[in-house]
């Protein structure tokens, strides 16, 4: 890209003109208007991959980009994420909140090439057999092999290879990052509730906001959890909102899907019944203008796009929650609350812990399972070039899960920095990795309830279950239990 040179149109001012008022007012003009077609060609070749989430490419300048912008030249200037309004997020060409963080970035030279410098160093280290694959398999093989401790968990080299943390901080306080962001689609939202989360710039004016994650042909499973668990009756005096999160309809597909060289099964469209997208697409805001409790984004609904649907949620929530709440709770659209026992459970944790609270159910046995060989074709499952590791690092399961209001702020920006990966709750593993956060497990959290188990402090669990021992017109659980049910 050739650079804009404005040397000689500052010498002309300088030396063949009267430098009046006039004049430096116009080589202000011309040199910001200069710096803008700088900045947009930059960005632009930067966010071509911005196709991927399903739009046309990135938006017009928001209010937020040109704080950015303005930062370039002005040090003193803070664009902080999420910014004061939600209104700087608005997109002039849409008019729709675009949820890209697009953060000022003053590219390192040592933060770019650390990860060549793992493996650069990992290569001389290494004196075995030549290990074939991915770099990121050669690397974290290499890097394991030549450690003095064994076994040693290498999750950190899981891109993108920097210094998260830092990146965090720097753009939660407005300061330009050292690496651009490696996963930052364009992410706007189609559909927002009017009476959730409307309060963005006031703390603590509800005990907890549930994000109910569901699919956009789910229109059944939307009616049950109104009908059950979100009736107002059962909540008290308990301050506590309700959200279902969700994408657009896409067309109903059998094709595989070839991902990094693994066949994997498509269960795009799932269900729809008879309806094709169109059809889905129009009930779905019919729905959503309703009952006003559904947000919906830019990107299609599809098993593989769980994690992108998880990061438009995170965003979602950041942006317009903010801290109305100290603590929020994510979960499936077929898990149930028992909501006497969540009272109990979330009012009795301490409200100094809750902000940076991490916690859900117990996940899976966090076995990274391999593609079997079928036809001379590997299908299914996860290849070591993609995940070369064969244990996941600590994480919840997707079902539900609690996040604190900061934390939560922390782990929206960290997903940008680092590599999307398409099974949602075991991707958040190593965003947790390298925000270096625990993962804690309540017991009343629960993937399973078997015969005669006690379910007294059962707070959330598989519908199935839970509707077969719940009175919904009292609230109050059958403590007697004779049936099992595992989702």
């Amino acid at each position: 890209m050739s650079r804009i040179n404005l040397k000689p149109q500052i010498l002309y001012f300088l030396r063949f003109r009267r430098f009046d008022a006039f004049s430096f007012i116009l080589l202000v003009a011309v040199t910001f208007v200069a710096t803008i077609i700088v900045w947009l060609t930059i960005y632009n070749s930067k966010v071509a991959d911005s196709k991927e989430s399903g739009t046309n490419g990135i938006s017009g300048l928001r209010t937020f980009d040109f704080c950015t912008l303005r930062a370039q030249t002005d040090q003193n200037i803070r664009c902080l994420w999420p910014p004061k309004s939600p209104e700087e997020l608005i997109s002039p060409d849409t008019r729709r909140y675009d949820l890209t963080l697009r953060p000022r970035v003053l590219e390192d030279e040592e933060s770019l090439k650390l990860g060549e410098r793992y493996y650069w160093w990992a290569n001389i280290l290494y004196n075995g057999t030549p290990i074939l694959g991915s770099w990121l398999k050669r690397l974290v093989v290499m890097d394991r092999l030549t450690r003095m401790s064994q076994p040693f968990d290498n999750y950190y080299l899981y891109p993108q290879i920097m210094d998260v943390e830092e990146a965090v901080h720097s753009v939660r306080q407005g300061m330009a990052v050292k690496q651009a962001p490696i996963n930052d689609p364009y992410l706007e939202v189609f559909h927002k509730p009017k009476n959730v989360c409307f309060r963005t710039n006031e703390n603590d004016t509800q005990e907890l906001v549930v994000l109910i994650k569901s699919c956009a042909g789910c229109f059944l499973d939307r009616k049950h959890v109104r009908e059950t668990y979100m009736q107002k009756y059962l909540w008290g005096d308990f301050r506590i909102q309700f959200a279902f999160v969700t994408g657009l309809p896409a067309e109903k597909s059998k094709e595989p899907i070839l991902i990094e060289n693994v066949l994997e099964n498509n269960r795009q469209g799932w269900p729809n019944g008879n309806l094709d997208a169109t059809s889905l697409k129009a009930l779905l805001f019919e729905e959503a203008v309703l009952f006003d409790d559904i947000v919906v984004g830019n990107f299609l609904d599809t098993y593989f796009n769980l994690t992108l649907k998880q990061m438009f949620t995170f965003r979602w929530v950041s942006v317009f929650c903010k801290y109305q709440s100290p603590v929020y709770l994510f979960i499936d659209n077929d898990y149930s609350i028992v909501p006497a026992n969540l009272i109990k459970l979330v009012r009795s944790i301490p409200n100094t812990f809750k902000p940076r609270m991490n916690a859900g159910i117990r996940g899976p046995d966090r076995i990274v399972r391999r593609p079997k060989l079928k036809d001379g074709v590997e299908r299914g499952g996860v290849s070591e070039d993609e995940i070369p590791w064969n244990i996941y690092p600590e994480y919840s399961s997707g079902a539900c899960y609690f996040i604190g209001a900061d934390l939560l702020i922390d782990v929206t920006v960290a997903t940008a920095f680092t590599k999307r990966f398409r099974f949602e709750d075991a991707y958040l593993s190593f965003v947790w990795t390298k925000l270096k956060q625990r993962v804690y497990a309540f017991k009343a959290l629960r993937h399973y309830i078997g015969p005669n188990q006690d379910i007294s402090d059962l707070a959330i669990g598989p519908q199935v279950a839970v509707d077969k021992q719940m009175n919904w017109k009292s609230g109050f659980l059958n403590l007697t239990v004779t049936s099992k049910a595992k989702v």
